[in-house]
């Protein structure tokens, strides 16, 4: 398995980051977000730490979730894109 690159390893961060904030904004707990997902405490939290990567049909669900559209996982403060990564690199 190739090792992720640069940018790849940012994205994540930057998404798990993102995760976190706008769980946080909107009053929910790590677990209330589980149960709503149907998937355990442990499991989302690291999704949010950063420990595992979040498959996309999971993101989509955590974005209907917070009733916000996926693209706010996918840009930056500014709502830019994150970092333009190759999908030969993911």
């Amino acid at each position: 398995m190739r090792k992720p690159n640069t940018e790849t390893v940012m994205v994540h961060k930057a998404m798990s980051q993102r995760l976190r904030s706008i769980r946080e904004l909107m009053g929910f707990t790590q677990q209330q977000v589980a149960s709503e997902l149907g998937i355990t405490y442990q499991q989302y939290r690291k999704y949010e730490s950063g420990q595992s990567a979040m498959p996309a049909p999971r993101l989509y669900l955590i974005s209907k979730a917070f009733g916000v559209p996926i693209e706010m996982f996918y840009t930056d403060k500014d709502q830019q894109p994150f970092g333009s990564v190759p999908l030969d690199q993911i």
